[in-house]
């Protein structure tokens, strides 16, 4: 049994055989779903897709935060 994922909204399925039929989110009005309209797919899928995807264009600035945690000793 695996879970799927929609890819239009992320929301995670419980776990089936098979694909659900439509997502509950994206069945309501207001959800956004764009032209190749939704469907589910299995996680580590979606990770392929993704990493196989077209890199960033060169003009696009990317910026990251990263907390550093510091523990008091005792």
């Amino acid at each position: 049994m695996s879970r799927f994922l929609c890819v239009t909204c992320g929301t995670q399925d419980p776990e089936s055989e098979t694909p659900p039929n439509e997502c509950l989110i994206c069945q309501d009005e207001r959800q956004y779903v764009g032209w190749t309209e939704q469907g589910c797919k299995l996680y580590p899928i979606i990770l392929n897709e993704v990493a196989e995807g077209e890199a960033d264009p060169p003009s696009l600035t990317h910026f990251s935060i990263q907390r550093k945690f510091r523990t008091h000793p005792q």
